[in-house]
């Protein structure tokens, strides 16, 4: 590979990262799209349990699926 082609690749890189990505992000649920945006600002299970009114149990299974479809 040449270094010129280089760009070119990370470019096709980052289209396939984000068609991947908005697929992953159809497939979930709402419940899990909720959970996934706590996650990634980093509130606990306990929290994302609080803002939700629902069991902590429930927030984690929406990340056991949510792993699952990501294939984490």
């Amino acid at each position: 590979r040449r270094s010129s082609d280089l760009p070119d690749i990370e470019i096709m890189d980052e289209v396939r990262i984000r068609d991947i990505a908005s697929e992953v992000l159809r497939s979930l649920t709402h419940l899990e799209t909720d959970v996934l945006a706590m996650f990634l600002q980093g509130l606990s299970y306990r929290d994302m349990a609080r803002r939700l009114k629902r069991p902590a149990k429930s927030v984690d299974n929406a990340l056991r699926r949510i792993r699952a479809k990501v294939k984490v």
